[in-house]
């Protein structure tokens, strides 16, 4: 068994400071000796950074919400028991009693997502661009669509549309178009 006197353990505590002032003095060292290399590391790689920053063009996003309704006029009187079904709406779909408000909302956001409702807002960038003089070759619906994010926002019956593109002035007559068409 080893007891601890005041003297070993005020010799433990110098030779604690005495490595910690070893590391950060060999630290020191370190970064004196190689100042030049890390200088020019750091001027590397801020400076393409930094022109990069000023020539990319920014991207622009525009969002706006639907409220979908859910309500199935067909079992009103099942929904009428009560929040029951509406607090476990997965369960009621699961069991197949409730309506399926949740299928059905997902759905709505299929048909939003399908290119019946998107192939016009496409075709409506495809003409803008050419008219820009900008070369829409390799402009594909697929490849256009990535730019469009439709999201169900968990536990509500609000679908979120959004999309970006480095073009301010195509944002809000592509998210008008997808809006109308849906509502057809």
């Amino acid at each position: 068994m080893e007891t601890y006197n005041s003297a070993n353990i005020d010799k433990k505590n110098q030779d604690d400071d005495i490595s910690l002032d070893l590391n950060i003095n060999s630290i020191k060292s370190f970064f004196i000796r190689s100042r030049k290399i890390i200088t020019i590391s750091i001027i590397s790689i801020m400076v393409p950074s930094f022109l990069y920053s000023l020539i990319r063009k920014p991207t622009y996003e525009g969002t706006f919400q639907i409220v979908l309704s859910n309500e199935d006029r067909t079992n009103k009187s099942i929904r009428n028991t009560g929040s029951l079904l509406d607090q476990y709406a997965g369960m009621a779909d699961f069991l197949n009693i409730g309506g399926g408000s949740s299928k059905k909302l997902q759905t709505e956001v299929k048909i939003l997502e399908s290119p019946l409702i998107l192939m016009p807002a496409y075709e409506y960038v495809k003409k803008v661009l050419s008219e820009n003089g900008t070369n829409i070759d390799g402009l594909r619906f697929y490849k256009w669509k990535k730019n469009l994010n439709i999201n169900l926002i968990k536990k509500t019956s609000v679908l979120e549309i959004s999309y970006k593109d480095k073009n301010k002035k195509l944002i809000i007559p592509i998210l008008n178009l997808i809006s109308k068409d849906y509502q057809k």
